[in-house]
């Protein structure tokens, strides 16, 4: 910690995430990247800007000792000697797509994520550990499928639109989800309780069974 005056009142902050409780990690989240003053409220009780206004320069300064939220930190403890991407394999497949969206909502500083993703699995006391083995295993995993175009989002065609396609994105996975219980003779629910690892892989295995088909068809037709 150290000791800041601002406007003639001292003020303590944090300079590394060890220093930084789970609920203020977690309080983290719901701020965007432009509300300075209130992540310095967080973190070092600053107040707010309905209560004290100050120049946008001594914002910007005072930000720039915390601004080491926006960074997974290098190091963090390895008490369980356990493989982040092994770790978040095993975690059911909603709990993983769940971890995904709150990824997702602070893709500018995923290390604001930490905390929320820690909470997934009951880790809050040692949010720091678990939360940066969470954002790596989820990249790990989402880099690993990237090549199949799992969670490609790309945006869709007019034609799309038209049709309607933004009311069906509003289910997120869950089209995946059904085909494979379908393809098991499971409710999407259970799907959605088993690993992620095993989800994602037979979600794969499905995509590119499917390009094989259409290729292998689209070919015959030539011949």
């Amino acid at each position: 910690m150290i000791k800041i005056r601002i406007g003639g009142w001292p003020f303590r902050f944090p300079q590394r995430w060890e220093e930084v409780s789970f609920q203020d990690a977690k309080n983290l989240y719901y701020t965007k990247g432009n509300e300075l003053q209130e992540r310095l409220y967080i973190l070092a009780r600053v107040p707010k800007r309905d209560v004290l206004k100050l120049d946008p320069s001594i914002v910007l300064a005072a930000y720039e000792i915390i601004s080491f939220i926006e960074e997974v930190p290098l190091i963090v403890p390895n008490t369980s000697n356990e493989q982040a991407v092994d770790w978040v394999a095993n975690w059911t497949f909603a709990e993983f797509e769940a971890g995904r969206q709150l990824i997702l909502k602070q893709q500018e500083a995923p290390a604001l994520a930490m905390a929320m993703l820690a909470e997934i699995k009951d880790r809050q006391s040692d949010y720091l550990e678990y939360g940066a083995k969470a954002l790596d295993g989820i990249f790990q995993l989402l880099n690993h499928y990237n090549e199949f175009g799992l969670f490609s989002e790309k945006e869709p065609s007019d034609i799309e639109f038209s049709a309607g396609i933004e009311r069906l994105q509003l289910f997120g996975t869950y089209a995946i989800v059904a085909k494979l219980a379908k393809e098991f003779g499971k409710l999407p629910q259970e799907i959605e309780q088993e690993p992620a690892g095993w989800v994602l892989k037979e979600w794969a295995h499905m995509v590119e069974q499917n390009r094989y088909q259409e290729n292998y068809a689209r070919l015959s037709t030539k011949k």
